[in-house]
């Protein structure tokens, strides 16, 4: 749940959207 947290967070901002794609899945 913590990466999914963070992912989501990193999305929302719209910095390293694709990084937290990766991050994700």
């Amino acid at each position: 749940m913590g990466k999914v947290a963070g992912a989501v967070m990193i999305t929302e901002r719209g910095e390293g959207a694709r990084e937290a794609a990766h991050v994700a899945a």
